[in-house]
């Protein structure tokens, strides 16, 4: 079986983490959790956990390709 590709956070994704500045969602909880394989029959809350995060990346990767947040600041 082949291994899944480790997602790799960019320095302007990491940026656009930082800007929106989610009190949980941090880089360092998204670099684990997206690299998680778990199946909701074995261990639910981390496959859960994992899906989480994902949707939080699915919606950087949108503001990356819009070009960031320029209009936010802190």
């Amino acid at each position: 079986m082949m291994e899944p590709c480790k997602i790799r956070l960019t320095e302007e994704e990491k940026s656009i983490i930082r800007t929106l500045g989610h009190s949980r969602l941090t880089e360092e909880y998204l670099s684990h959790w997206l690299n998680r394989h778990d199946y909701v029959q074995i261990n639910a809350p981390a496959a859960l956990i994992s899906m989480e995060a994902r949707g939080f990346y699915e919606a950087v990767l949108c503001i990356a390709a819009l070009g960031g947040l320029p209009h936010v600041k802190k």
